[in-house]
């Protein structure tokens, strides 16, 4: 509806929840402070979508480049989570994943966020226990997610 072109837009009369109320002076319901202001709706956009997905990107790019063997490549081992893939075991894509949404999540909705989390961890062993992955693997995985995400979240504040 109008609503949500409105908040697309840029705010304004009929922008829906986040509309022009929510920000301030030169900023955003989510903190922006630049001189160039995303609209609160692009900002969310941002936080929850581009934000993961540029990590996502870099993260595959790295474990692609880099290239480490799985441990059933290394140990004598089967096993237990079916899988034949040789190589891109570092970091653990499935823990990057959970815990990019789990940061997208923390910025709208705390308690949602950490219970993402500890999902995230748990996923994380289950890939280790499974034998897919390394615990380096998934260490590297919840970390980078972490650190990318809130360098992400940090360049979305400027703006």
């Amino acid at each position: 509806g109008g609503g949500d072109a409105a908040a697309l837009a840029g705010g304004g009369a009929g922008a829906g929840a986040l509309g022009s109320a929510d920000v301030g002076a030169g900023g955003s319901a989510l903190g922006g402070t630049g001189v160039f202001t995303l609209s609160p709706a692009w900002h969310l956009f941002a936080s929850c979508v581009v934000v993961p997905a540029v990590a996502f990107v870099a993260v595959s790019v790295f474990r692609r480049a880099f290239n480490a063997p799985r441990p059933y490549e290394v140990l004598a081992i089967e096993p237990l989570i079916s899988k034949d893939t040789r190589g891109k075991s570092f970091p653990s894509r499935h823990t990057f994943s959970m815990f990019t949404i789990a940061c997208a999540w923390w910025q709208l909705e705390p308690v949602v966020g950490a219970v993402l989390g500890v999902a995230g961890a748990a996923m994380g062993a289950v890939r280790v226990l499974g034998g897919v992955h390394f615990p380096r693997d998934v260490v590297a995985g919840a970390l980078s997610a972490v650190v990318l995400s809130a360098a992400g979240y940090a360049l979305l504040a400027l703006v």
